[in-house]
């Protein structure tokens, strides 16, 4: 019953929208992008890298880690800037907001969704799923 009104609820704010074959290309071309300019040095107690988004502007990377982080990068220097903890197990997936770049949101192989300020590193929302959260989607309004 709680999951059936949580369900309604996140209905009346999300609208699952296909994604534009023209946004699929630009994406793919920010990622190539993105790969040709190296490898980034990330803190020694770091484990696998599992998943990396940019941020809608370019400035900024989001990456998960088997040490249950999300790490924030600048995307010119391929730096860490903030390393979110809280996550209890593997974040599997992460999104920048459409609009926010402070805004991220990661899901975990726990059953967790993480809503993080960047600047802060404090978790702003959190929601608790029967099973692992392996997407998430975002977009702009329109």
């Amino acid at each position: 019953m709680v999951c059936r009104r949580l369900c309604h609820s996140v209905k009346k704010h999300i609208d699952f929208q296909p994604i534009r074959r023209e946004q699929a290309l630009a994406d793919y071309m920010s990622d190539v992008a993105l790969y040709e300019k190296g490898s980034v040095a990330l803190p020694d107690a770091t484990r696998s890298t599992i998943a990396l988004c940019t941020s809608p502007d370019g400035q900024w990377l989001a990456s998960t880690h088997g040490d249950h982080t999300v790490k924030i990068l600048n995307a010119s220097t391929l730096k860490v800037v903030s390393s979110l903890d809280g996550h209890p197990r593997t974040p599997w997936i992460v999104e920048f907001h459409p609009t926010n770049n402070r805004i991220v949101a990661s899901g975990c192989l726990g059953g967790q969704v993480r809503v993080w300020d960047t600047m802060t590193g404090r978790t702003e929302f959190m929601i608790r799923v029967r099973a692992a959260a392996i997407t998430i989607a975002a977009r702009r309004n329109s």
